[in-house]
């Protein structure tokens, strides 16, 4: 649902040109860091799967189009409405393989409310859209991957005709990801979008930037152990910031934005704070997340520590949180992110939340992960076997819901 909701801000704002990029971030993003990234098509019969891949390709690379040429806002308005129907039939793709999806479901899961929304979201589309959408025969019921595969061909040809109009400095990356459309992978594309694509100095510095830039120059300034007094607290609890415990939205200006906070945070630090020593590790710059942070704390000192992107290690395009770095032992302290490659260097130490977007404001992973901390705490011992324990109710209540639907 939330990818949905982030696809159909990119469309309003395809006519709001100054802040376009910001929203094909925001979903490139959402759904790369999302629990359904690279799960969707594992569900489907081989061939099946090739066509569902495809589509994410197309609009992938649609996204890319769109971002690169929002910052030439002349070719946005001359072609305002072939742009517009790259995305109206990328949408049509997306809300078919929502369809697939829910063909998959059994009676019993259906009674979950996301699958409720998502069946209710698909109804009222092809409701709106029937009789004037598809201009094929419908003498016959058609199926969800025959109207994908149709909508290639729409969806190709108006990116060619984009591709020869306008010819930006990314052109050529553009043109060779599309010839190869057919076969390249999900993690090449994200590669060439970050690699190349991404304009950094757009997002104002936000966990966007923090999760792409390519810059070096903040490595390693400190010498490990991090942290070299004693705890005073049974356990330490190390929390990434960005989209685990708030999400920041910059404005159209990006010299502000809106910081919303999870549901639950600040009794959820109150109350692990008891039993453990609380850290922030975010990959961001200092200087944006010392501003998040103090926002949180106000008067209140929840954090004993915090550490910014210096402290972490660069792999490729990650950026590895070194739990062997803060000074801490391993069979005392657990690190708790949205994105579990941060902490693949101790994954039997990690609990990997679902991501926070700011959009539902009935959130309760910090309720129930608060609940599985203190239990672990009062337990005892060594904190990887309490995470294994109670690893069905960390994916049952703390990292996707959704996921486990599937």
């Amino acid at each position: 649902m939330i990818l949905e909701e982030k696809y159909i801000r990119i469309i309003f704002y395809l006519t709001k040109y100054d802040s376009m990029h910001n929203e094909c971030l925001e979903f490139w993003n959402y759904y790369f860091n999302c629990s359904l990234y690279g799960c969707i098509e594992k569900i489907f019969k081989p061939q099946d799967n090739i066509n569902i891949k495809i589509s994410m390709n197309y609009l992938l690379i649609s996204l890319m189009i769109c971002y690169d040429y929002s910052f030439e806002i002349e070719i946005l308005k001359k072609d305002y409405s072939l742009i517009e129907e790259i995305f109206k039939f990328n949408h049509i793709n997306l809300i078919k393989i929502y369809e697939l999806i829910l063909s998959k479901v059994d009676e019993k899961s259906k009674s979950n409310i996301w699958i409720s929304k998502l069946q209710n979201l698909v109804d009222i589309f092809n409701k709106l859209t029937k009789d004037q959408v598809y201009k094929i025969s419908k003498k016959r019921e058609i199926s969800p991957i025959i109207i994908i595969i149709f909508n290639f061909t729409i969806i190709a040809q108006n990116i060619k005709v984009l591709l020869k109009k306008y010819r930006t400095k990314n052109f050529e990356i553009l043109a060779n990801i599309f010839k190869k459309i057919n076969d390249i992978s999900y993690e090449e594309i994200n590669a060439y979008f970050r690699d190349n694509i991404l304009r950094v100095e757009n997002v104002n510095d936000s966990v966007l930037t923090s999760t792409f830039s390519k810059d070096n120059e903040y490595f390693q300034t400190e010498n490990a152990p991090y942290i070299k007094t004693k705890n005073t607290k049974p356990y330490s609890l190390v929390l990434d910031l960005d989209e685990t415990l708030v999400h920041f939205q910059t404005s159209k200006e990006e010299i502000e934005g809106i910081l919303q906070i999870r549901p639950g945070l600040i009794p959820f630090l109150k109350k692990v704070g008891l039993y453990y020593e609380l850290i922030i590790f975010t990959e961001a710059k200092e200087e944006y997340g010392d501003l998040l942070i103090d926002a949180i704390e106000e008067n209140n000192i929840y954090f004993e520590h915090r550490f910014y992107r210096q402290h972490t290690i660069k792999e490729g395009n990650d950026f590895i949180k070194d739990l062997n770095r803060i000074g801490r032992p391993l069979d005392k302290i657990i690190i708790v992110d949205d994105m579990p490659q941060n902490f693949k260097l101790q994954r039997e130490n990690g609990i990997n939340i679902k991501s926070f977007w700011g959009e539902d404001a009935n959130d309760d992973a910090l309720l129930e992960l608060g609940i599985i901390l203190v239990n672990i705490a009062k337990e005892g011992g060594d904190v990887r076997i309490g995470l294994k324990k109670y690893e069905d109710d960390i994916l049952n209540k703390v990292t996707s819901k959704i996921s486990k639907t599937y």
